[in-house]
């Protein structure tokens, strides 16, 4: 019978947070793996062997004899093709997925054409993920809305893993346009935000059927948000393509003592009789991406649910997002699942 919970990337930054929330539930069935197995067997040792090591390389083409154990399969890697995905799926396995990369989505998404027995989720996280979730929660309040801007402020101080700051650094090429002044709430106040390519822009408008959805981007430190404003402006951001030029960026940040782990994101849905405005904020985004996933993640586990490819809010909503804790709900049978901050 399958039961293992395996997460791919289990010992990065995310994962490793992923795999501690779902060993508290399931200890011993949870395996953290990844091509460095010495990193996977400390990180298991560290965790008293609640959590299990695993060696494994994701790109390789080569089916994995642990599948026909394996009952969930969660990624936390930006992956190169589809390819891993499907093969999962098609053996029955139910699949998570952390990307923020808006073309791989839709790939994914193009699986539920072919595969017919997991269920797969994406967007999955802070953005795409909560942003997501909060749209969602505009629309109930109100069916007809016309446009939704969806405002997102990181900390320029958490320390994030590598891809996700390359991913960051490799969309500021084109990004960080249009800016808007966006009022948060009334602890962070207003902010000039600027548009960047997060998936749920492109995603929303087709599962919430909205006609326009537009998503940017600030920082807790202003002064950070307003140099990157002024190098896209100038156009210095073109050496953003170069891969070598992004690792010396990140290594630069990584040192940096510059803003705070404070993150918020903002939803203002108009409709023809006003503006429908919702925010959360919180810190650590890392931890938020990791405890949001390890939800969606248990929900699958517990559940047999619909075959295919969902974005979150197709399967999900939010009920509780505090500084104590967060509360997911499951739409298909109405159930709640909840993790303490």
């Amino acid at each position: 019978m399958r039961s293992n919970i395996v997460v791919v990337g289990g010992y990065g930054k995310v994962g490793r947070m992923i795999c501690e929330h779902l060993a508290n539930k399931y200890p011993g069935k949870v395996y953290a793996a990844g091509r460095n197995h010495h990193k996977a067997e400390e990180f298991s040792k560290a965790m008293h062997s609640q959590v299990l090591p695993l060696a494994f390389d994701v790109s390789t083409d080569e089916e994995p004899a642990w599948l026909s154990d394996a009952r969930i399969v969660v990624v936390c890697l930006d992956l190169a093709n589809d390819r891993f995905a499907s093969m999962c799926l098609e053996e029955g396995i139910q699949y998570v997925d952390i990307t923020a990369n808006e073309h791989y989505i839709y790939k994914m998404k193009a699986l539920s054409k072919y595969s017919n027995l997991g269920t797969g989720v994406v967007s999955v996280g802070l953005a795409p993920g909560l942003t997501n979730l909060l749209a969602q929660q505009a629309v109930n309040m109100e069916q007809n809305i016309s446009q939704i801007d969806i405002s997102i402020m990181l900390g320029s101080g958490e320390k994030h893993g590598p891809a996700a700051v390359d991913w960051t650094l490799e969309n500021m090429v084109h990004a960080f346009i249009h800016k808007k002044m966006v009022h948060f709430n009334s602890s962070i106040g207003t902010r000039a935000t600027y548009q960047f390519p997060f998936s749920d822009q492109y995603t929303l408008p087709t599962t919430l059927h909205v006609p326009e959805v537009t998503t940017r981007l600030c920082f807790d430190s202003s002064a950070f948000t307003h140099m990157i404003a002024l190098l896209r402006f100038l156009k210095i951001t073109k050496v953003m393509k170069s891969k070598n030029v992004r690792k010396v960026v990140t290594r630069l940040l990584e040192q940096s003592k510059i803003g705070t782990d404070a993150f918020a994101i903002k939803v203002d849905a108009y409709t023809p009789s006003g503006v429908i405005e919702l925010s959360l904020n919180g810190s650590n985004q890392t931890k938020i991406t990791a405890i949001v996933t390890s939800l969606i993640t248990l929900a699958l586990y517990e559940n047999n649910l619909p075959a295919g490819v969902f974005h979150i809010e197709e399967l999900f909503e939010l009920v509780t997002f505090s500084d104590t804790n967060v509360v997911i709900k499951l739409k298909e049978v109405d159930m709640n699942y909840s993790i303490d901050l």
